[in-house]
């Protein structure tokens, strides 16, 4: 059996196996996804979906987070296990190398529903 063959029956497995993937972590768009996985890795998911109720209504775009102050931002998330570290996190992914804002890569790749 080649690699493709190898794969098609792995993913079909897969997606029998596991239906519907869906996120504990609540979102709309995928850079609220970014955002909310961000601030998971020092907290619960319970408690981060907590968080970004406010959070998602102040900052509506990837661009509001980026034009964020950084203090302002930190006192958003400071509820959230080593916030000084996550307010650097959430303004550095909103923009590339050049430091233009990423808006086009972050629409809705991905659904949580």
């Amino acid at each position: 059996m080649d690699n493709r063959k190898k794969m098609s029956v792995i993913i079909k497995r897969l997606r029998k196996e596991y239906p519907v993937l869906r996120s504990a972590l609540n979102y709309r768009e995928s850079f609220e996804l970014l955002v909310a996985t961000i601030l998971s890795a020092q907290t619960t998911d319970v408690h981060v979906n907590k968080v970004t109720v406010p959070l998602f209504k102040k900052y509506k775009t990837i661009r509001d987070f980026a034009d964020a102050p950084l203090d302002q931002l930190r006192k958003d998330v400071c509820s959230v296990k080593l916030f000084q570290q996550q307010g650097k996190k959430h303004t550095g992914f909103c923009k590339d190398d050049q430091g233009e804002i990423r808006d086009a890569g972050y629409r809705r790749p991905w659904r949580n529903s």
